[in-house]
């Protein structure tokens, strides 16, 4: 037979992906809050600064979902600066967090998210709310526009499988509050060294269901569970 399918440039892309999850467990963490996980559980957060490591190894096929992410971000962002805004990346570096902006410009920051065509169709839907469907997202770009002192964030959602976009543009100062107690909250079980309860916030409840503690967090369950189970004995 002349054909035959041979996987052999797929696998040595997982292998790779694989190699560098293993290598960014192991490298040091900033050990601050991550913008990222902001509206997330504040139980995977608290472990994420703590720089617990995660009992969920993911597998190649997700890592390369990630990996596609990452493409198109450095596809928009290589584009965008030529044309429109000439500040790519920043950085925040303070007390509390260490985490790099996708694009600054003169009067807002824009964050990108690559989705899956299906959650892109969602955002498009009648009825789509940005705060209640898309509060992680929104906080992340919040906190940028703060702390760039920018009156606006555009948080811009593109297609992974189409390049199709959708925009949206955002007042920073009505938000402050609800960033505010964000930041209270995680301050408030940091600095009482106390874990926070598990509280998937994310993903319309789903968010265990995606997060790398799952696995520590069900052990940590179990070991309360069981000690109560012998204290009321």
């Amino acid at each position: 037979m002349s054909v035959k399918i041979d996987n052999k440039i797929g696998s040595i892309v997982d292998k790779h992906l694989l190699w560098q999850q293993e290598r960014s467990e192991k490298r040091e963490k900033s050990g601050r809050w991550h913008p990222s996980s902001f509206g997330k559980c504040y139980r995977s957060q608290y472990w994420q600064r703590l720089n617990e490591p995660k009992g969920n190894v993911l597998e190649a096929k997700t890592l390369r979902v990630f990996a596609i992410g990452k493409i198109i971000h450095s596809f928009i962002q290589n584009i965008v600066s030529k044309y429109e805004y000439s500040i790519i990346e920043s950085v925040i570096d303070n007390e509390d967090v260490l985490a790099f902006v996708d694009i600054v410009g003169i009067d807002e920051v824009i964050e990108i998210k690559s989705v899956r065509s299906f959650g892109f169709r969602m955002i498009k839907k009648e009825g789509f709310d940005l705060v209640r469907d898309k509060e992680p997202e929104l906080l992340q770009a919040l906190y940028y526009g703060v702390k760039k002192e920018k009156g606006q964030v555009r948080l811009v959602f593109v297609d992974k499988d189409t390049l199709e976009f959708m925009e949206f543009v955002v007042e920073v100062e009505p938000f402050v509050p609800l960033l505010k107690i964000e930041f209270e909250i995680l301050n408030a079980y940091w600095d009482k060294k106390e874990l926070p309860p598990m509280l998937p916030r994310a993903y319309k409840g789903k968010e265990c269901k995606y997060c790398g503690y799952a696995n520590k967090c069900k052990t940590e369950r179990e070991e309360n569970n069981g000690d109560t189970a012998n204290r009321e004995e």
